[in-house]
């Protein structure tokens, strides 16, 4: 009997741990923002100029090079992402050495969320 007991117990104990409950109303609105954050991520892609970048986001602050720049998501500030570019080049293919408008996106990281930093 204890060990028809101690059975009951042991495969009761993880069931209810690990049963799901419905989300909150709150917590469904912050997975439709999210979804709403990725969407709108989502529509950046290598090719594009750097200027394209500016609707949906701002530089962070702190140390940054034209090469690799750190942005943050204008609505949230905490959510980021990291841009890799390819940079303009003169009328002899020459590459221009600092940051510009046309400026080609080549590598988008995932979001990922951080802090931001100020100078």
């Amino acid at each position: 009997m204890k060990w028809l007991a101690f059975l009951l117990a042991a495969l009761t104990v993880p069931a209810i741990c690990f049963a799901q409950t419905a989300p909150s109303p709150e917590d469904a609105a912050l997975s439709q923002l999210v979804e709403s954050v990725l969407h709108d991520l989502g529509t950046l892609r290598p090719g594009m100029p750097r200027s394209a970048l500016t609707t949906l986001l701002m530089e962070d602050g702190g140390l940054q090079s034209f090469r690799q720049t750190r942005y943050d998501f204008r609505r949230c500030r905490y959510i980021k992402i990291d841009v890799k570019f390819k940079p303009a080049t003169k009328a002899n293919n020459e590459p221009i050495r600092e940051e510009r408008d046309d400026d080609v996106i080549v590598e988008i990281s995932k979001p990922y969320l951080q802090y931001p930093f100020y100078d």
